[in-house]
């Protein structure tokens, strides 16, 4: 395993697998569903991941701007988000997403444990309902709940 940083400054780690292969159960409620990065400069970080994984880029629009889904074949990687001025980034960073089965009421417990809330459930039209959370140590992630599909 490796801790690197990329051009933009945003931490990620490298896993080769041996015998413990990592994460064996996700895109499950409360599991890890999603991880996107936030930086200022979505340009320069794009092409950085793409030289070093051969992710290929899907741009998608949305309300805050258009967002990129990093993609390995078909299979969707994570994604990525350029910064606006109105959120203040001072580090880029990763965002892990957890699946959850209900937004609002794992918020209120999260606040209950003594996490912090830094976005409130918002809904992601087409998506699901997320929210952004700290843990009370400071660390940030955020929880979806997925719209149901029929």
């Amino acid at each position: 395993m490796a801790v690197c940083q990329d051009p933009t400054t945003a931490t990620f780690s490298l896993w080769q697998p041996k015998k413990q292969i990592g994460a064996e159960v996700i895109n499950e409620v409360d599991t890890m569903c999603w991880n996107e990065l936030i930086t200022k400069d979505a340009a320069k970080a794009g092409a950085f991941y793409k030289s070093v994984f051969g992710w290929t880029e899907e741009k998608v629009p949305m309300p805050l701007g258009a967002y990129t889904i990093f993609k390995q074949g078909e299979a969707q990687a994570g994604g990525m988000m350029q910064a606006t001025p109105e959120m203040g980034l001072t580090q880029p960073y990763w965002l892990i997403y957890y699946a959850v089965d209900d937004c609002d009421r794992r918020v209120a417990k999260a606040q209950q444990l003594g996490g912090k809330v830094m976005l409130k459930p918002t809904d992601i039209p087409n998506i699901g309902r997320f929210s952004v959370l700290t843990d009370p140590q400071g660390a940030y992630f955020a929880i979806i709940a997925m719209e149901k599909r029929a």
